[in-house]
């Protein structure tokens, strides 16, 4: 069985050594995320070194705190985090496995049990889960464009967001205006809904609805469900036959609950789901909301229950703070959510909305591996959890990091 994070942490906490393996206790001195309680000290550093004091104001703070890299984790111990494909600070475009193979620009990130898909440099990486072994499903790395064909000959820009039902992989495209289907036995790709380059509001079916900026993108009791930063909005969109409807937003940027039609969203870029509910992260109202579908905007619900004010705070519902949102993800009792500015991994229990922090510090833009608060992340930009393992996969600049999570 694998130890508690907090057991974990307060026997390794002042230590050089945890489990056979070098661990660091945080530093001290952390700063105060924006308009939110005050973080913890700065990442550990390698070999057993402390991690340096002053690490960054969320929200606009410059990096600091932590130097020397990252502390090694303690195995696959309940909480680690750590680098599981990619190299942090090292940008770049090729296959391989784990730290051997080169993101860039990480974004989107969905998985089927076997494999987890990335959206990298406007390609579609595909990472076996038992392996971490890297190879290209469709596009190309680094050659944006639009093209409908096979595995690397097909063409994507600007990937916002990733959903599978272990068959076909959508994508939504926030450049090329989107929504794209790749079958994940012959790499074949398809539009699904929307026309190229052509942003804009319109309900209908596949070419003759259109999109502005589609981001988060989740299947939700058999639709699949986007958020529009651009449009501000959520729709709704027919796997098989492509119709889009909106079920709620399109009234501009503005933070208003209520029916569908009248609610507001402010460039919203995450999405995820809970017993069929739909949960946005409402990116630039700093709120997690919900969003109940009816078959229209106007029998739609729209609700602001967790986040209040831009900061960083745990706590109950909207006592709790958050600091533009950009992954959520949920573990089939709870949902996991990415606070990109304020460098942490949150858990959100949707049933009583208390909110805790798991993973990194508030206010420290760094990168280390380590358990819980030891952890260090650089503006994490999406999460997936997978049930199999039970562990959380988390994208973050040029890494895809793993957290052993259950």
């Amino acid at each position: 069985m694998k130890p508690s994070v907090a057991a974990l942490f307060l026997l390794c906490l002042g230590t050089t050594s945890c489990g056979g393996e070098e661990f660091s206790a945080q530093g001290s001195g952390g700063s105060t995320a924006s308009g939110g309680s005050a973080g913890g000290g700065g990442a550990a550093g390698a070999g057993g070194g402390a991690g340096g004091s002053g690490g960054s104001t969320a929200g606009g703070g410059t990096s600091g705190g932590g130097s020397g890299g990252a502390a090694t984790c303690p195995g696959t111990a309940t909480g680690c985090v750590i680098d599981w494909a990619g190299q942090f600070g090292q940008p770049g475009n090729a296959n391989g496995v784990g730290k051997q193979a080169r993101f860039t620009s990480l974004g989107a990130i969905t998985g089927d049990g076997n494999y987890v898909y990335v959206g990298s440099s406007d390609a579609i990486q595909r990472i076996e889960i038992s392996s971490a072994t890297v190879s290209t499903l469709a596009g190309q790395p680094g050659q944006p464009g639009y093209v409908n064909a096979v595995g690397t000959a097909a063409r994507f820009s600007g990937i916002g967001g990733l959903a599978t039902d272990g068959k076909t992989l959508w994508v939504a495209e926030s450049m090329n205006q989107t929504l794209r289907a790749v079958d994940l036995a012959s790499g074949t790709v398809k539009t699904l809904a929307g026309t190229q380059g052509v942003a804009g509001v319109a309900d209908g079916v596949g070419a003759a609805a259109q999109f502005n900026a589609p981001r988060g993108l989740e299947l939700v009791g058999g639709r699949l469900v986007l958020v529009e930063a651009g449009n501000h909005a959520v729709r709704e969109i027919d796997p098989k036959t492509g119709a889009v409807v909106t079920l709620a937003g399109k009234n501009g940027a503005g933070s208003a609950d209520g029916p569908g039609n009248l609610a507001q969203f402010s460039s919203p870029r995450a999405l995820g789901a809970f017993n069929n509910e739909i949960w946005v992260g409402d990116t630039e109202n700093h709120r997690l909301r919900k969003v109940i579908a009816g078959n229209s905007a106007a029998a739609s619900t729209v609700s602001s229950p967790v986040g209040s004010t831009q900061g960083w705070a745990d706590g109950v519902g909207t006592v709790a703070q958050l600091n533009r949102l950009r992954g959520v993800t949920s573990d089939g009792a709870e949902l996991l959510v990415a606070d990109s500015d304020n460098f942490v991994i949150r858990k959100v229990n949707p049933k009583s909305l208390n909110v805790s922090t798991i993973a990194g510090t508030a206010g420290n833009q760094n990168h280390a591996e380590g358990v819980g608060a030891a952890a260090a992340f650089n503006k994490p930009t999406d999460v997936h959890f997978d049930p199999g393992t039970g562990d959380l996969f988390i994208t973050e600049a040029d890494v895809v990091r793993r957290m052993y999570y259950k």
